[in-house]
């Protein structure tokens, strides 16, 4: 059981602060300029530009334009709901991406906690911070005169709001699930490989399916070479993709723990309600038929709806237990 952290307030001594509060260096950076707009419409711009200190996980523009369509407008609109969705990005104490650990549980302003892991270099890919175990963070220790921001690639939802928010935003998407998948960069190697297996059109049709979709982190998680082979054999590669697709439009309120789930591979996976603190209580863990994990693949960012299903985002490749 991990225990939640507390944090360090000291500032490094090494850091050069501008003479500028978060909110002023927020206002300054052009790729933040929808958090601004948000942190605005709640009115957290007094808090945030006072003594603090504070360490904001700082969505960018991308990350917020990432969100199922008509999400963020209905953010805007919602005073109640954007003040939560923010508060959960803000941590007091001015906390350095040096003095984050692998495994730390992070209490926010919001109350949830946030989960950090920290991928050692691997493949060629540098190390990496990640929150949550799907945001990375891109650039880190934005100091000002009252904390520090780390930019990150997605907006965090909590999870109490993710089903209400989500859920009711995406009602009627456009997109298929390709469609969906292809717009996200961190799904390249997934929309790579359902090319490859000749499933793209599948995917795309009337459905409905539910994709438990690994990232590219997941893939390069595997062992040395054996993407590669994957991809290379296309019987292979089917299987291993068949299994992350279930039949039917599933979110993630309707897993239940210890829920066998038929794949259209015609094996099950197991589903598990993680029961120890967590930065997202209940958090869903998918295991292999014979309850075995493969490093334990976590649902990171669900209920991603499209035209035709929803995909929800998976920390780790799953395996048939056959192969």
């Amino acid at each position: 059981m991990r225990a939640v952290a507390t944090l360090a307030l000291a500032t490094a001594a090494c850091a050069v602060i501008p003479p500028y509060n978060l909110v002023e260096r927020l206002v300054l950076d052009p790729f933040e300029s929808t958090l601004v707009t948000a942190v605005v419409a709640a009115d957290l711009q007094g808090a945030l530009s006072g003594k603090g200190p504070f360490t904001v996980f700082a969505p960018t523009d991308f990350a917020f334009d990432q969100l199922p369509p008509g999400t963020l407008a209905k953010l805007l609109a919602n005073k109640t709901m954007l003040t939560e969705v923010l508060l959960y990005h803000v941590v007091a104490g001015n906390v350095s991406s040096t003095q984050l650990k692998d495994g730390m549980v992070v209490p926010t302003l919001d109350k949830e906690n946030l989960l950090i892991n920290i991928l050692p270099p691997h493949n060629g890919f540098p190390a990496a911070v990640l929150v949550n175990r799907d945001s990375r963070v891109l650039y880190a220790n934005n100091y000002a005169t009252n904390g520090v921001y780390h930019t990150i690639d997605h907006v965090l939802i909590p999870r109490h709001l993710q089903d209400s928010l989500l859920g009711a935003a995406v009602a009627a998407p456009a997109l298929n699930l390709v469609q969906r998948l292809q717009l996200v960069p961190e799904f390249s190697t997934l929309v790579t490989a359902v090319v490859a297996g000749g499933l793209a059109e599948t995917l795309s049709g009337a459905g409905p399916f539910t994709i438990f979709a690994p990232d590219n982190f997941a893939f390069d998680r595997l062992p040395p070479g054996a993407l590669p082979k994957i991809l290379a054999n296309k019987t292979l590669l089917v299987e291993i993709l068949t299994y992350h697709v279930v039949a039917g439009n599933v979110s993630s309120s309707a897993l239940k723990n210890g829920e066998q789930v038929k794949t259209v591979n015609g094996q099950d996976i197991v589903v598990t309600i993680a029961q120890e603190p967590r930065p997202q209580p209940h958090e869903v863990i998918i295991l292999n038929e014979n309850s075995q994990f493969h490093r334990g693949s976590y649902v990171d960012l669900p209920n991603n709806y499209a035209s035709n299903g929803v995909f929800h985002a998976v920390t780790e490749v799953l395996v048939p237990h056959a192969l």
